[in-house]
């Protein structure tokens, strides 16, 4: 659980479940903090469900949702980055070349696929995503544009002071290499980006806001 000491306003990352009575590492005084919000705070299961299914934290992003009462804190997040969807040309033309055959294939595989999904995509066009980070508790937020509307699908925490930039080479197209640039921001999660330079923007976003 993410604190803040009263006395010095670090904020620290403690553990909860050896009481709720700290001593700051950094000023050395103590304080209490009252308990969380509890296991019963109501929230959209369908709004959510994307997060809790995605890898990592589950109990820390179940404590996120709980301890913002089910909802996403607008009012303080910065927004990375905006991809807003767009038309899925390679399907129209495919349709127009082969006169409507892959057309029909692809529309039953769509039915079929979303049906069985909780949230439905879209036929024409990609999903948005958008990116945005919480500089209070340190959470990145992942969220996708379904028929149904906006919904978050992974919330990444980080908790790792430091925040070196691993780059991992993907492969080798038209005489250029591709490569991912891995951010691990806790033990069980990384933040990855094909830009460098994106990648390079949000550790500074964070080291900026700490």
């Amino acid at each position: 659980m993410l604190v803040q000491c009263p006395n010095c306003d670090e904020q620290l990352d403690m553990d909860t479940a050896q009481g709720l009575s700290f001593e700051c590492p950094s000023c050395g005084s103590d304080f209490e903090v009252g308990p969380p919000h509890s296991g019963d705070v109501e929230y959209s299961e369908h709004h959510w469900s994307l997060v809790l299914k995605s890898e990592g934290c589950y109990e820390e992003k179940l404590a996120y949702i709980q301890s913002n009462d089910g909802e996403i804190p607008d009012d303080r997040l910065i927004t990375f980055s905006i991809y807003e969807g767009e038309l899925n040309w390679g399907l129209v033309a495919g349709s127009i070349f082969f006169a409507g055959i892959p057309l029909v294939l692809f529309a039953t595989i769509h039915i079929v696929s979303n049906f069985i999904r909780s949230h439905k995509l879209f036929f024409w066009r990609d999903g948005g995503i958008r990116k945005y980070y919480d500089p209070v508790e340190e959470v990145f937020i992942t969220m996708q544009e379904f028929r149904s509307g906006w919904h978050p699908t992974n919330l990444q925490f980080i908790r790792k002071k430091n925040l070196p930039i691993t780059e991992e080479f993907q492969y080798y197209d038209e005489r250029q290499s591709h490569y991912k640039y891995n951010i691990p921001v806790n033990d069980e999660q990384t933040i990855s980006f094909s830009d460098k330079n994106k990648a390079n923007r949000f550790v500074s976003m964070v080291y900026e806001h700490r």
